[in-house]
Formats: C-alpha cells, sequence, structure tokens
C-alpha cells in the first residue's frame, strides 16, 4: 500500500497558481489523495485514490444522499523554516489547480532546509487530507512524490427508541456526537466532532445514520502498529426547534481508523431513552 503523500515539486516558498507569471519558478508542487487505511501494513490493505471530487469508485455506501462524501475544495501549502529565521509560505489553492498533471508553481525564497504541510479541506475548511515532512532539503530544485493521507473516519450506527424501531412523534433531527474518554469523564468535556443527521426517520421508522469526517490521529504504539483513536458516541433526538426529546450514549468506547474504518464501521444499535442524558 502506497504511504506517500502528493506529488509536490519543491525547492521554496511564494507559490502561484497555474497561469501565472513562472518565469522564476524554482519548482512545483501536485496532490492526490488516498482514502485507505494507512495504518493498516497487512497483506489485505487498499488503496482508495480520490481525486477533487473526492467521492469512491464503489462501495456499499458510495453516493449516500444524506452524508455524501464532502468535495476537497482547497488545498494548503505551508513552508516553515524550522528555525524560525524565514517568513512561512502559506497559500491555499484550489484542488484543480494541483491535482493530477496539473501544477502549482513554487516561486524564489531563500534556498535552505524547510518542513513542510500540505492539507486539503472541504468548503467549510475541514481537513480531510494531511502530509507533514520535517526538514526537506529545498536547497536545490528537486521532485518528491507525496500523497496525501486520509486524517478522517467514519460509521454507522442505528438509533432506537425505548427498545423499538418507530420513531417519537416531533422527531425531526438526530444530533450525533463523537467524545474521547477523557472529555466523558470531565464535567464540561467538549465534542470532538459534532454533526445533525436531518433525516433520522423515514415513514415513521429509524434509519441508518452514516457519520463521516470524523477526525482521527492514530498513535504509533508497540511492535510498530498504530493504536487507533477512540471515541464514544452520544446521540440526542431534536424536534424543530432544536430541544432534546431523547438521548442515548453507546455502550462502549470503540475504535476508529483512517479512512472508510472496514475494521470497525459498525456501532449497532444505540437506544435513546426521553429526556436529556
Amino acid at each position: 500500500m502506497l504511504k506517500q503523500f502528493v506529488v509536490i515539486s519543491l525547492a521554496v516558498s511564494l507559490l502561484s497558481g497555474c497561469g501565472e507569471d513562472s518565469a522564476n519558478s524554482i519548482g512545483s508542487v501536485q496532490w492526490r489523495f488516498n482514502y485507505g487505511d494507512w495504518t493498516d501494513n497487512t497483506e489485505t490493505a487498499k488503496d482508495d485514490l480520490r481525486d477533487c471530487a473526492n467521492q469512491p469508485s464503489s462501495g456499499q455506501y458510495a453516493g449516500n444522499e444524506e452524508n455524501p462524501y464532502p468535495a476537497i475544495s482547497k488545498v494548503r501549502v505551508f513552508i516553515e523554516d524550522p528555525d524560525g529565521q524565514v517568513p512561512n509560505s502559506d497559500k491555499e489553492f484550489d484542488c484543480a489547480l494541483g491535482y493530477g498533471s496539473s501544477k502549482v508553481d513554487i516561486l524564489s525564497m531563500t534556498r535552505q532546509v524547510y518542513d513542510i504541510t500540505v492539507e486539503a479541506k472541504d468548503a467549510a475548511g475541514n481537513v480531510l487530507y494531511r502530509h507533514k515532512e520535517l526538514d526537506v532539503d529545498l536547497s536545490v530544485v528537486a521532485a518528491h512524490d507525496y500523497e496525501l493521507k486520509a486524517v478522517t473516519s467514519e460509521t454507522t450506527f442505528f438509533p432506537t427508541y425505548d427498545g423499538g424501531v418507530n420513531c417519537p412523534q416531533g422527531v425531526s433531527q438526530l444530533r450525533y456526537s463523537f467524545f474521547t474518554d477523557e472529555a466523558r469523564r470531565a464535567d464540561d468535556g467538549q465534542a470532538t466532532y459534532l454533526q445533525v443527521a436531518t433525516q433520522p426517520c423515514t415513514s415513521g421508522t429509524s434509519n441508518t445514520i452514516i457519520a463521516r469526517g470524523i477526525p482521527v490521529e492514530p498513535q504509533m504504539g508497540s511492535n510498530n502498529t498504530y493504536n487507533p483513536t477512540m471515541y464514544t458516541l452520544k446521540l440526542e433526538a431534536l424536534d424543530s426547534d432544536g430541544a432534546v426529546t431523547h438521548c442515548g450514549w453507546d455502550n462502549v468506547s470503540r475504535a476508529y481508523r483512517p479512512g472508510d474504518n472496514k475494521k470497525g464501521i459498525s456501532s449497532g444499535n444505540i437506544d435513546l431513552k426521553p429526556g436529556t442524558c
């Protein structure tokens, strides 16, 4: 499985989009994106290459209307002097400007070693893919082949109400919040990620919810394997005024891995009871 991240021909500093004067260009940046689980080092690991539309070519949940994969709107290229002596270059570009055979030029700046971060964002500014490389030698023109890695996960769950599949009268939305163990233990702990499903019921019965865009930061553990990000899920049914009518927690903290989270995608049934949690 590819572990590298965005074709990035670099030398240094100020960047310009395609079509601008590139006479002073000393490098260029190109990118692509992989939604595959980069923490999976088994023989069955698969790539999931995406373009700027960020849609899978196939799959059970491809094209889901309630919560589709968000398109990649902007790509941020951040070039930073690790010693803090040279001003940083921090610019965003339309995704299409550097995808595939297109490129973004890098214009002249002090030739030295830099840290480079490349991030792909949706229209709301949420980071979907990232690559960071330290101590990149940009003293000479060089071409570095990188591929941005997914920094979000997904899951599915099925809400029940007092153990039944029928939605209580007045439920119009379902808010789902992801909490780390530390945040849940804290009195004022804040959710890491929160979204609202606007179609929680069809014909009066509960729907399976697909949650995407869940931020993950896997950490290297023992035996050269990554530990997944752990979250506990809280559900709140809302009426048309946004008031909570029912609430429930998943009963365990679950693992979230980059990409489609095939090893832990389903959180199963989560029961909501009347009132707030």
